[in-house]
This record gives structure tokens, sequence and C-alpha cells, in this order.
């Protein structure tokens, strides 16, 4: 009897371990690094929404080539948006100048789909940064957006300046954890860090920004990355396949006929 027993424990482990199979929302997405370098052709990779972005020799972070973002005053009105990319865990960046005293640049990722070509105004996560001696004094600000209402993840004061080359950039994490720095060419670099308690779960697009407060004005991007990180991007929830409910019937129903069998040997020997 002892026997039967360690034979039933070891087939209900073994449909504990096997049956259950643990699924998040998650999508693959390829690594990319566009240094804007063959010309217009980056035209095919990435859509412009608002305004315009014009390849440009200089200035440039690398190579030859630049992108210019021409915008008008108010929000972010020169913004572009990689074409039939969906993403959720990775590290997302870009080099950027700021070239016009009120006019900062941003990047959103996780963007989710809306109506207005304004990736501010969806559900999203984004990160603004604005050079030390432009416009009060700058600004350095990690924020999301879900169902209308935008809330500040961290804000500090940023240390680059107008007219410099830096890199921005947004990781954002299995665990949930959202991160939105910057890194200057002489080496330094700040972040701010953030553990969501309810994150974003549905992957989205990336979005790259100018935003200014007076027309026109010109900032320049290159270099834009993506690098994906493993893991889910929602919570893991255990679902049982169709398998796994025919294995348990079976385990339930041999349950069943070995504890009557039992109660059988135990009635038979009482009598």
């Amino acid at each position: 009897m002892k026997g039967s027993i360690k034979v039933f424990r070891g087939l209900l482990e073994g449909w504990v371990v096997s049956v259950f199979a643990f699924t998040a929302t998650a999508i693959a997405q390829a690594p990319f690094c566009d240094d804007f370098e063959d010309g217009n052709g980056w035209q095919s990779r990435w859509t412009s929404v608002i305004n315009t972005q014009t390849l440009v020799s200089s200035p440039a972070h690398s190579g030859s080539g630049a992108l210019k973002f021409r915008g008008v005053n108010g929000n972010c009105h020169s913004v572009m948006y990689r074409t039939n990319f969906q993403a959720c865990n990775g590290e997302y960046s870009t080099w950027v100048n700021q070239q016009h005293f009120e006019a900062g640049v941003s990047m959103f990722v996780l963007v989710q789909p809306g109506l207005d070509p304004h990736p501010e105004f969806r559900d999203r996560y984004g990160l603004y940064l604005a050079a030390q001696n432009s416009e009060a004094g700058g600004t350095f600000n990690l924020n999301k957006r879900v169902n209308g209402v935008i809330t500040t993840l961290g804000s500090k004061a940023p240390e680059f300046q107008m007219n410099e080359w830096i890199r921005m950039f947004m990781r954002r994490l299995p665990d949930g954890t959202i991160i939105g720095g910057y890194e200057r060419q002489n080496g330094f670099r700040d972040s701010l860090i953030f553990l969501d308690p309810n994150p974003i779960i549905t992957p989205g697009s990336f979005y790259i920004a100018s935003c200014s407060d007076v027309f026109p004005t010109d900032n320049f991007f290159d270099d834009v990355c993506f690098t994906p990180i493993s893991g889910p991007c929602g919570s893991t929830i255990p679902t049982l396949s169709e398998w796994g409910l025919i294995i348990f019937s079976l385990l339930l129903l041999g349950t069943i006929v070995f504890y009557v069998r039992k109660r059988r040997v135990r009635t038979q020997s009482i009598t």
C-alpha cells in the first residue's frame, strides 16, 4: 500500500509541474540602431506624423548625417515613430542635440494605439529633457500617462548644456521597472528609476519628438537604437492546457478509484 501511495504522489507532483503553463503578454522585437547614413532610406523605417524631419549633414553625432526636427509652438510638434515596431522590455535610446532655448526633446515608449497623433496624449511612458542653460533652468522628467492621467515618476535638475550631443535613454525591465536618463560624451551619466506597481503591460510603439513653445525650432537626433531585454511584459498567469485538463481528469478518476479500493480493503480487514 505504501508503494502505491508513493507512485500516486509522484504522478501528482509530475502533473503539477507539467500541466500548469505560465503565460504572459510578450513580444519579440529585433534590435536596431539607425544612424541615418543611407540618404532618405530612413523614411521607410520611420513614420513622420507631425511637421517635418529632414536629413542634414551638420551637426551630426556620428558619420555624415542627422535628422533635424523642425517644430511649431505648443506641445511636441515635430514627431516620428518607428514603423511596424511594437516592443516592451528593452533599452530605447537616441543621441540628441538641443539648439533652441525654448525647445526640449522627448522620447515615448510603449505608446498605446489612439486617434491623437501626439504620443504625449496617449497611454505611454515618457522622458523629457531640456538643457540646463535653456528655459527655466532645464528639465529632466520621467513620466507616465494612463487613462488621461499623467504621473511624474521622477524629476531632477539636468547638468548637460545646449548645443551638446547627449545620449538619452529609457529602459523597461520585466519586473515593471522603468528607467530614464541621459549620458554625456565625457562619460557623466544620470538617471531616474521607478518600480511601477501597475505597469503598462501591452507592447507599444517607439516615438521621438521635439517639443517647443515657439516657432520655428530646430533640434537634432542621431543614432536611434533599441536593444531588447528578454522576459514577460505583463504578470505571469497560470493556465491549464487541454492536455492538462485531460490528465487532471484521469488523475482525479484514479484518485477516486484508489481511495474506494483502499476503503474496501480496510472494511474487509475489519470484518
